[in-house]
């Protein structure tokens, strides 16, 4: 029934505004389910309910009687109090109705005893602590295939996920609910690949590093393989603070259907853009609800911002592989300065929205921080596979 509702376009039905009562009731009209005698109807005590393959608490004999005492306009008395009523909650060894007891518990005075002195008391010991790292060991992790389309919230627990498989003695915080003390590079956008994901992972443990990326490899999902990275000391920058830049490939397939404009073009518009000294591109934001404030006038946050789409561009290039395919490759700010999705730039050069598609495939292909004033690639090895 579910299936021939879904089949018909229900979706989202938790929805209010997506909900479609017209579907369901075809859906259930074409099973031959009267939904009127299910809800209006009179139901006989012994009618069967769609719920009695249900083991509950309270037995259906005791319903049955409580409805009928309702109808009465008689009370039940409270059980906790009185005799037992026969609801079937309790079983009399673990779970019984008394819940008031006629004497006072066992207590030092009721027992007339002294109690201990204090110093003889044990103390609680304290919770144990995390050991502290030791070694930052930095990882590549690259993402294909289905792993692709994981959100980095999704792509995080994932991760976590493998470390805990792998059994690694990777560090752990503290608290109610520790977490793997593992920091990421900047997040990738929903649906790119990438040959340059990095983590730093802080080992509580100094320990045969080839070792743990095999376990990591062996424990890892499809689509998500990890690569050798550099090790540091556990106060060494982190790799979420190194990245200034990222670089990305777009390949697009027909681009005079897809973007718009013959290779030429696309080129020439990448070099207008690469000439100019600032272009600023109002974007929306996310939606911010109204704050009161203390003095009680209402402050409305806007929901637009204006990105300086030069200033976060280091280079943008056009390729053309083939009559029908363009390669784009770019080097755009990825960090604390700022980020810019190389599709956001793709569709202001052509001035259409630019999506991934089977025509639109884009990928990171290396990360970039600074070094001594000069721009260094986070993996080398990255840049190899690319090349």
């Amino acid at each position: 029934r579910t299936q021939e509702a879904w089949r018909a376009g229900a979706r989202f039905d938790s929805w209010d505004e997506h909900f479609r009562l017209d579907l369901w009731q075809r859906a259930l009209a074409e099973e031959g389910i009267d939904t009127d005698d299910i809800v209006h109807a009179r139901w006989a005590h012994d009618r069967p309910l769609p719920w009695d393959h249900i083991e509950a608490a309270l037995g259906k004999h005791f319903l049955v009687k409580e409805h009928e005492r309702a109808l009465a306009k008689a009370l039940t008395p409270d059980c906790a109090f009185s005799h037992c009523v026969g609801c079937d909650s309790c079983d009399f060894e673990q779970v019984k109705n008394v819940i008031v007891l006629d004497k006072p518990l066992n207590t030092y005075e009721s027992l007339g005893e002294a109690p201990p002195p204090p110093e003889t008391l044990r103390r609680s010991e304290p919770p144990p602590q995390e050991p502290d790292p030791v070694l930052r060991l930095r990882v590549r992790l690259t993402k294909s295939g289905a792993a692709k389309y994981l959100s980095h919230l999704d792509y995080v627990k994932t991760v976590h996920q493998i470390l805990f498989r792998a059994a690694v003695p990777v560090a752990w915080t503290s608290g109610f609910s520790p977490k793997p003390r593992v920091m990421f590079t900047p997040p990738l956008p929903l649906g790119y690949t990438s040959l340059a994901e990095g983590a730093d992972l802080l080992m509580a443990e100094e320990g045969d590093i080839e070792d743990w990326l095999a376990r990591l490899r062996d424990a890892s999902i499809p689509g998500v393989e990890w690569h050798f990275g550099g090790t540091g000391g556990v106060r060494d920058a982190n790799v979420t603070n190194e990245v200034t830049h990222a670089d990305y490939t777009v390949r697009v397939a027909n681009p005079s259907a897809t973007l718009g404009l013959s290779p030429p073009e696309l080129a020439a518009r990448a070099a207008e853009f690469l000439a100019l000294d600032a272009c600023d591109v109002v974007e929306e934001g996310h939606r911010q609800r109204p704050k009161r404030l203390r003095s009680g006038k209402i402050k409305t946050q806007s929901r637009t911002k204006t990105k300086d789409f030069r200033a976060l561009a280091q280079s943008v290039a056009i390729e053309t592989i083939s009559s029908t395919e363009v390669l784009v490759t770019m080097r755009l700010a990825c960090g604390g300065q700022g980020a810019l999705d190389p599709l956001r730039l793709l569709a202001q050069l052509t001035g259409r929205e630019v999506r991934l598609g089977d025509a639109v495939q884009a990928e990171r292909t290396a990360l970039w921080r600074l070094e001594g004033g000069a721009s260094r690639p986070l993996f080398a090895d990255a840049l190899l596979e690319v090349g």
